[in-house]
């Protein structure tokens, strides 16, 4: 259900983008529960992901290398819309082929999760099984990353992730700082969610409606904000390929997809260096790009859409 393509899974709060998910495993734990979706799923893992000797799991890996593969099972066949209540995650595809095709993630929940980002009505979306917009994800672990000093980490705030800032103020910690009125439309594929109280009082958000959806392999996030005064609104996307502004209201993201939106926003885009992140590794990269979309008002009402 999270999983994007191959190695690729959803990577919201610490979760990691590249995943070596033990497809031999997920075979024998199939079998054992009775889900021949998770035996195939965790066929085409295997013949991703090759068994190896683990020292500190020796006999799992003996019996890895013992397993047979069950052939009889076809490749595993991705649900195209999927909603884990629990977690208010929704996973959106245009091809049950994970490999083709339009993706996207996006999330409610709350700011006091374990292991959690700042990152309440949050998405990511890739295109072909490769990224588009991103989650950075989490860096390696340290003393600061389970501390009092945890949301000083860049990757771990709102305004390193798909989210707007109102003059400069992002999302804070803790579960009271959660999504509410979350809904999600089975038909129309579409999670829609008050996310005003993910934000403090100094952000002065009176009330933050965020629609995501997908049709016909379009991304869309409609915004609905009306804030207590006016305000410095800033959307913030990210990407681990260097965006283009094609013209306003146009910018150039990876795999040949557009991002357009309102032509009233001013637009920035910021190259930075992923400090803690160990990106080379994990998007093929030292440095990541924010895209910066911005205006001052006491309320916005618009669209993003990415096709």
């Amino acid at each position: 259900k999270v999983n994007i393509h191959e190695r690729n899974f959803v990577n919201f709060a610490d979760c990691h983008r590249l995943i070596g998910a033990d497809g031999t495993l997920l075979m024998r734990y199939g079998k054992r529960c009775g889900s021949d979706m998770l035996i195939s799923f965790g066929a085409t893992m295997r013949g991703i992901v090759k068994p190896t000797l683990n020292p500190s799991a020796p006999y799992r890996s003996i019996k890895n290398m013992l397993t047979p593969i069950l052939t009889e099972f076809p490749p595993a066949s991705a649900a195209t819309a999927t909603f884990l209540d629990g977690l208010q995650v929704m996973v959106l595809r245009e091809s049950s082929d994970t490999g083709r095709g339009m993706f996207l993630a996006a999330k409610g929940g709350n700011n006091g999760e374990s292991h959690n980002h700042n990152d309440v009505g949050s998405f990511i979306v890739y295109h072909n099984g490769r990224p588009v917009l991103i989650d950075a994800g989490v860096g390696q672990y340290t003393k600061q990353t389970f501390s009092p000093q945890r949301y000083e980490l860049w990757f771990m705030q709102s305004n390193y992730h798909n989210l707007p800032t109102f003059d400069g103020v992002g999302e804070m910690q803790g579960g009271n700082y959660a999504a509410k009125d979350v809904v999600y439309d089975e038909a129309a594929h579409t999670l829609s969610l008050n996310i005003a109280g993910a934000y403090p009082d100094a952000a002065e958000v009176k009330d933050y409606v965020r629609t995501m959806g997908m049709t016909d392999g379009i991304v869309k996030i409609t915004e609905d904000v009306t804030l207590l005064k006016e305000k410095k609104i800033c959307f913030h996307f990210m990407t681990n390929t260097a965006p283009v502004l094609n013209k306003r209201g146009e910018i150039a993201l990876a795999e040949g997809r557009i991002l357009r939106y309102p032509d009233t926003l001013e637009c920035e885009i910021e190259e930075f260096y992923s400090e803690g992140l160990n990106a080379k590794a994990e998007w093929g990269t030292e440095n990541l790009w924010r895209i910066h979309l911005f205006t001052t008002a006491s309320e916005f009402k618009g669209e993003f859409t990415v096709e």
